[in-house]
């Protein structure tokens, strides 16, 4: 009888071994998994932080391009203002008894400037 029991409980503890030993490898799977994934987003956090610098550097790049279209532009601006001035001066000079005064069509184009 008493052998009984011990084979009884032998087969028991064998029972809940293999059911924990079962337990752990689930766990260990899950816990690899788990670390795959913790990977893969750190991964990708990576690769978004290198897009973001990038599209950073492409804004400035941007930028500059742009602050140099605007002096261009206020360089284009004041050279035509040299010009329609240079423009007055010849007609006004050219103009025979003229007395000296620009044209109405000239003053209009200065002052739209």
């Amino acid at each position: 009888m008493v052998a009984d029991e011990v084979h009884l409980l032998a087969r028991g503890t064998q029972k809940s071994t293999a059911e924990i030993q079962s337990i752990i490898e689930r766990l260990q799977s899950h816990s690899e998994a788990a670390v795959k994934v913790i990977d893969d987003s750190s991964c990708a956090s990576r690769l978004t932080i290198e897009q973001a610098d990038l599209a950073g550097a492409s804004l400035n790049a941007i930028s500059q391009a742009l602050r140099n279209l605007n002096g261009l532009n206020a360089y284009i601006a004041s050279a035509t203002l040299q010009q329609a001035h240079v423009v007055v001066d010849i007609n006004t000079n050219d103009e025979p008894g003229g007395a000296g005064l620009p044209s109405p069509q000239l003053c209009f184009c200065i002052s739209a400037y």
